[in-house]
């Protein structure tokens, strides 16, 4: 097979069951044959080329890791292009929520009004925000900050995400849910602090 044509599915097959039984030679191959297609989706994104290496070098990482338990629905090309998508939107996801925070935090408080327990406060808040919105699983996760803070539509996520809006909706509701039973704690803070 040649450096560029890409492998017939006997092949991808054969790469996949000796990689489940965690043959390195298999797992090599697969590297060296797909990891340059994926640092270039990568870096056409980040324009960055730490970051690209970072997130193939992250996606072969699970595939090993995973690999006993591995399921590949479609094609092993089609995984590994998803899951190097999803490192993206998580990278993106992670950018967009700091960035966010920051400018809330640069509205909401003048200098004047900054003092060491607002400063503290307000970081806690937000920390305890984030810590939630990190702790939805990966697809409410992604749901909710596409709706929420980048404002798409729940017709925009389904066609996105290869999802029906019904699960969209059931992803957005899912993770308001969450956040209000967390919502107590808070509240509680900014009262305690007056933010």
């Amino acid at each position: 097979m040649s450096r560029w044509s890409l492998p017939d599915s006997a092949t991808e097959s054969e790469w996949l069951q000796a990689l489940k039984r965690g043959d390195r030679n298999a797992f090599t191959q697969l590297y060296d044959f797909y990891w340059q297609r994926l640092f270039t989706v990568a870096y056409n994104y980040t324009r960055s080329r730490e970051t690209a290496q970072e997130l193939v070098q992250e996606v072969f990482m699970s595939l090993w890791v995973k690999r006993e338990e591995l399921v590949v629905r479609t094609n092993l090309e089609s995984y590994l292009y998803g899951a190097i998508r999803f490192r993206l939107y998580d990278l993106l996801d992670k950018q967009k929520s700091a960035s966010l925070y920051a400018d809330y935090a640069a509205y909401t408080q003048t200098a004047a009004e900054e003092t060491t327990e607002q400063q503290l406060a307000f970081a806690e808040t937000t920390a305890l925000i984030q810590q939630q919105i990190d702790g939805f699983p990966e697809t409410t996760r992604q749901v909710f900050l596409l709706s929420r803070f980048e404002g798409h539509s729940v017709a925009q996520i389904a066609e996105n995400l290869h999802l029906s809006p019904k699960a969209i909706e059931y992803h957005i509701t899912k993770a308001l849910r969450l956040l209000r039973l967390h919502l107590t704690d808070i509240c509680l803070l900014v009262a305690i602090f007056g933010l």
